[in-house]
């Protein structure tokens, strides 16, 4: 989630002009969230700058160790034919017999893909299909219900 910090208008004077957080204030539309100026209307042909937080950082990919790098290019690969997928299987087939594209042919192909690359991601990161290694513990009572002893591991013995 991004945090508006401060909105500098007009944008671009020698000393920076900031706006008080009395006079704007962000809302919700059906359409997302707006900047709504309370005391000021932009004029035309001036810059507005608005200064802003955003929980994501650009990353090169020379900062991720080389030896997760594959790893990372095949996750992403993944993600995207899933994405692929998901697009063309809100395709629809065309009434004009001239489209014949087979939309939901794609849309196989590319979730096909996106499986077949996730077992790679899976297989290079380690990850085992199917289930894991599991064990229980039991607390077993040694005597009879009617206190009588065991024939080969009499009470005395224990």
């Amino acid at each position: 989630m991004s945090w508006l910090q401060r909105v500098e208008y007009p944008a671009g004077e020698r000393v920076p002009v900031y706006l008080e957080a009395a006079d704007y204030t962000i809302y919700k539309s059906t359409s997302g969230e707006k900047l709504l100026f309370v005391n000021h209307t932009p004029q035309t042909g001036k810059t507005l700058r608005l200064t802003y937080t955003t929980p994501y950082r650009e990353t090169s990919l020379n900062e991720i160790p080389a030896s997760m790098q594959d790893g990372l290019v095949l996750l992403a690969a993944a993600l995207c034919c899933e994405a692929l997928s998901r697009i063309y299987a809100q395709s629809y087939d065309s009434t004009i017999e001239a489209d014949v594209v087979d939309y939901h042919g794609k849309s196989n192909t590319y979730a096909q893909r996106a499986k077949e690359l996730q077992q790679r991601y899976n297989n290079f990161m380690g990850k085992q299909k199917g289930p894991g290694a599991a064990s229980a513990t039991k607390d077993w009572d040694v005597d009879y219900p009617w206190g009588g002893d065991r024939l080969n591991h009499p009470r005395k013995q224990r």
